[in-house]
């Protein structure tokens, strides 16, 4: 019976603590586990965001290196070509056809800045107006590819102008909705500025479809109820998978 009482003894202090370890084991896993698929889940939102930021990028670059070298182009047959708003034309319009990623491609320049002779072309053609100006404007109707004057360059809201014309840099503007040929689409504008001196002598743009960059964002998503939006430059909510969160533009 003593020697029952010694094994008692023993016995209970032994399994305490065993129970004891068993316990914080089982915690110390628990709180392994927790931490890993914690870790895991931030690693695969992360990758996530990183994909679609990297598709985000690829299609604003794309278009920001077009604009760019076309305006390179524009800028050098202002200075070379003995028929500059002939030859510029031909060059976007080219650029159309040969791109059809291209919405619409415009230019707009300073009175007297292209060639010194606006007064010669006051409403000439379709893409001059009573003031003579260069402001072509190249665009799309279903397969045409048409020109016309640029509409509204004059407004002060028409920042696609505006912006990069009082800055003197590149300039993207928030989404707007444009009629082309009947047809409305929402769109954004990447603008440069062509110096001459310093000073603005004009600006070269190209009008991008929101619904490329609509159809990759909304598809996106993360995890199980997690989703992409894009913020335009001024803060406008661009694109959203719940349409009502967009306001009208």
């Amino acid at each position: 019976m003593k020697n029952a009482s010694i094994k008692t003894a023993i016995l209970i202090p032994t399994l305490s603590v065993l129970i004891v370890g068993v316990i914080a084991m089982v915690a110390s896993v628990g709180i392994i586990s927790s931490a890993s698929v914690g870790d895991i889940t931030s690693r695969l939102i992360e990758a996530r965001v990183a994909q679609y930021a990297n598709e985000f990028k690829s299609i604003s670059e794309s278009g920001y290196s077009t604009v760019t070298a076309l305006a390179t182009v524009v800028d050098n047959l202002q200075q070379t070509s003995e028929n500059p708003r002939e030859d510029i034309v031909e060059v976007m319009r080219a650029a159309m056809s040969s791109n059809p990623g291209i919405f619409a491609l415009w230019t707009c320049w300073e009175p007297g800045a292209l060639d010194g002779r606006d007064s010669e072309f006051i409403d000439i053609n379709e893409y001059h107006d009573s003031t003579g100006r260069f402001i072509p404007y190249v665009y799309r109707e279903g397969d045409a590819v048409m020109t016309a004057a640029l509409p509204d360059y004059m407004e002060a809201t028409s920042m696609y102008y505006h912006g990069p014309r009082s800055s003197g840099k590149p300039y993207i503007t928030d989404p707007i909705a444009s009629d082309y040929g009947g047809t409305v689409i929402n769109n954004y504008s990447i603008s440069i500025p062509i110096l001459r001196d310093g000073a603005v002598a004009g600006v070269f743009g190209m009008d991008i479809n929101l619904e490329e960059l609509l159809t990759v964002m909304n598809a996106g998503s993360i995890l199980d109820d997690g989703y992409f939006c894009v913020l335009s430059p001024g803060g406008l909510i661009a694109t959203h998978r719940n349409t009502d969160m967009v306001p009208p533009i």
